[in-house]
């Protein structure tokens, strides 16, 4: 209810007309931060303890009323904002957020984008936990694409979740490009990591890493984590390079599934079949970085198996 006040919509003959781009991807920052407002009243007025332990009134009245009261202040609230003081709530937030949005699409953003997710997830924090930040981002470089191709104009925003999730030269079998280490560890003569490899192989295919990441363990494992952190380096300097010299067609079209094979997913929404030879590039160029940190590793788990 509040989103909707914050949107300021109008009123008509035909209705309550809202403009339809405020629900698009920057929306989602303006969401999150009215989400939270709402949130943070409701737990101030909890700390009322109102009608707690209460003896004349019966608990699912005291429920009742612990629930119309914070909710009609939080409605009332947005509404003396947006109509009594005609603040329009959802474009001071977006303008909050908008150095955000715009860091985002340069390369630095880029990159800081692919790389805060794998130190977290190397550290056992799911990449989803800052998905509330980069997934806007990501999703209004797609809906700008897809406008910029219904225009007839050449799409140009690299970053966007197709570049990262179906060309995979960035995820590349999950967050960190553990693809390479995982065809490694099938190879290996350790037969922990072996078996461990022939396990995860399939669902590394189609871009999940959770088995392989929490199973080696990358996590907290300076070995490993190092060379997660290099790919994310790398990977998305690569596309970048690749995608601005015109080598590699940016998306034009939306698919927001990460689970299809690489490098199938973004020939389906490019018809470029030149990101067979950028993943191909890509998949030796992220081996290469992998492969001494892994060899170090395999010395050690292999003596680990020769004491047991």
């Amino acid at each position: 209810i509040v989103y909707l006040i914050a949107c300021k919509p109008s009123f008509g003959d035909s209705g309550m007309l809202v403009d339809g781009n405020r629900f698009g991807p920057s929306g989602m920052f303006v969401a999150i931060v009215i989400g939270l407002l709402v949130g943070l009243i409701y737990h101030l007025y909890a700390k009322l303890h109102v009608l707690e332990n209460s003896t004349v009134v019966p608990d699912f009245v005291c429920e009742w009323i612990n629930q119309m009261i914070p909710l009609f202040i939080v409605v009332l609230l947005a509404t003396i904002l947006s109509t009594n003081l005609n603040l329009d709530i959802y474009a001071l937030i977006a303008a909050l957020f908008s150095p955000l949005e715009k860091l985002g699409f340069t390369l630095p953003g880029f990159i800081l984008i692919v790389f805060v997710q794998a130190v977290l997830y190397s550290m056992g924090i799911s990449s989803w936990f800052v998905s509330a930040f980069t997934n806007p981002i990501l999703l209004a470089g797609t809906a700008n694409n897809i406008a910029l191709a219904a225009a007839g104009e050449i799409p140009t925003y690299i970053v966007c979740y197709e570049t990262i999730y179906l060309l995979s030269l960035v995820t590349l079998g999950g967050t960190g490009c553990t693809l390479p280490l995982n065809v490694m560890m099938m190879r290996s003569k350790s037969t922990r990591l072996k078996t461990l490899g022939g396990i995860c192989i399939a669902p590394s295919i189609f871009n999940i890493n959770e088995p392989l990441v929490f199973g080696t363990p990358i996590v907290f494992n300076p070995l490993l984590m190092i060379p997660m952190w290099i790919n994310s380096l790398v990977t998305p300097i690569l596309i970048w390079v690749v995608m601005s010299l015109g080598w590699l067609a940016v998306p034009a079209a939306s698919v927001t599934s990460g689970q299809i094979p690489a490098p199938i997913g973004y020939i389906m929404v490019t018809g470029d079949f030149r990101a067979i030879l950028f993943w191909a590039l890509t998949f030796a160029l992220t081996w290469a970085i992998w492969f001494p940190f892994f060899k170090v590793y395999e010395r050690q788990v292999l003596a680990q198996e020769a004491e047991e």
